[in-house]
């Protein structure tokens, strides 16, 4: 099963996208826009979702965090801060709602054991746990900004971080005691053994949000309109999307710099799909994992036929199928 590795891990993004929503109306605006429910009889809450437009693509993605003072946060790992802020920025039309930009130096992700390890360095963790909400708190090792993370079986605490000497007093601890720090190609495996697409480089503004399996986890299929709701309701309802997520393994793979993604994958001169992203296995430098986006109904021929830089590709498995324990 997925997510029982019970490593303590630990990664870092620097300069991740962090907005502050507030004003009457900055709920239900940002309930009329997000693809995931926010709960209104909850008086904090952490959810991930999506930012799609009136076609149902993907524009981005983030966390909606509720604080103690009737603010919201927006957070993301990966999509940029002024994309989004333009996306919404574009809806506000009579609306009680400021939206600004928060400057964080970076943010520093614990799962749930290493949190519990961190507890005494970290400070207050523990009690945050219960609290649903961006924290301001005091820490052994500075000032800060917490909120509890859950994203499918991905569970622990985001640490934020306005002030670079903090910021680096964490990452210290960190380094020096027992926690996996996990390096860039090893976090983005360990994503993709979540079943966790990456927005927007694997799934992005061409794409569905089903496609990326992200269909019912970032998205509410039973909450009122939202941007793109219409499109999304009615392919889940038709089935299974005719593009999907699939991860390509390839061994014995060391011509990375020849390759430019993203890749069309054609086969006789008919497109297949696309690959959007490689990552190379931390325990093996000739093996690659590559994320595609292909059309179901021809992935027998992509296995058999597709050649990367003239590599067959050694194995193929839905993005929410795959386990490195399994190659």
């Amino acid at each position: 099963m997925k997510g029982e590795n019970q490593l303590l891990k630990a990664h870092l993004h620097d300069m991740p996208c962090c907005l502050r929503v507030s004003g009457e109306d900055a709920y239900s605006f940002l309930q009329s826009q997000f693809s995931n429910d926010l709960p209104k009889d909850q008086d904090t809450f952490v959810r991930y979702g999506l930012w799609l437009n009136v076609k149902g693509r993907v524009l981005a993605d983030s966390f909606i965090i509720s604080s103690e003072s009737e603010e919201f946060y927006i957070f993301s790992e990966y999509s940029e801060a002024s994309f989004i802020k333009e996306i919404l920025d574009a809806h506000i039309i009579a609306d009680d709602v400021i939206i600004e930009p928060i400057q964080l130096i970076g943010s520093i992700f614990v799962n749930l054991p290493a949190a519990d390890l961190l507890s005494l360095e970290l400070g207050l963790i523990k009690e945050a746990a219960d609290r649903a909400t961006f924290n301001y708190i005091n820490t052994n090792l500075g000032t800060g900004a917490l909120f509890p993370r859950k994203r499918l079986e991905e569970e622990g605490f985001v640490f934020c971080f306005r002030d670079i000497a903090t910021y680096s007093l964490c990452k210290k601890v960190l380094e020096e005691s027992s926690v996996h720090w996990m390096i860039e190609n090893e976090m983005h495996l360990n994503r993709l053994t979540l079943g966790m697409p990456l927005v927007p480089d694997e799934i992005g503004p061409n794409d569905l949000a089903g496609e990326g399996d992200l269909v019912p986890s970032a998205v509410s299929l039973t909450k009122g309109c939202y941007l793109g709701q219409e499109v999304v309701a009615r392919l889940f309802h038709l089935g299974k999307p005719q593009r999907q997520l699939f991860v390509m393994t390839f061994d014995e793979f060391n011509e990375r710099e020849s390759i430019q993604l993203p890749l069309n994958i054609t086969v006789e001169n008919r497109s297949l799909g696309e690959l959007r992203t490689l990552y190379q296995d931390t325990n093996d430098s000739n093996r690659w994992y590559g994320v595609a986006l292909l059309k179901v109904r021809h992935l027998e021929r992509v296995q058999s036929e597709f050649r990367l830089a003239d590599h067959s590709v050694d194995s193929l498995c839905r993005l929410s199928e795959f386990s490195l324990s399994d190659i």
